[in-house]
């Protein structure tokens, strides 16, 4: 046992059960992939 199981066992329960659920869940961020028209290539002429 840790030392944190000894002296808090509940913040223990926590963070074991934090630790499984970042191990267990796959949280994918949401982004836009959108580019500035600055920055976008532009058409190639043929």
């Amino acid at each position: 046992m840790s030392a944190l199981h000894d002296t808090d066992p509940q913040l223990a329960g926590l963070v074991d059960a934090e630790r499984r659920r970042q191990f267990d869940v796959l949280r994918l961020i949401p982004s836009e992939n959108y580019v500035s028209p600055r920055c976008s290539p532009r058409p190639a002429r043929c």
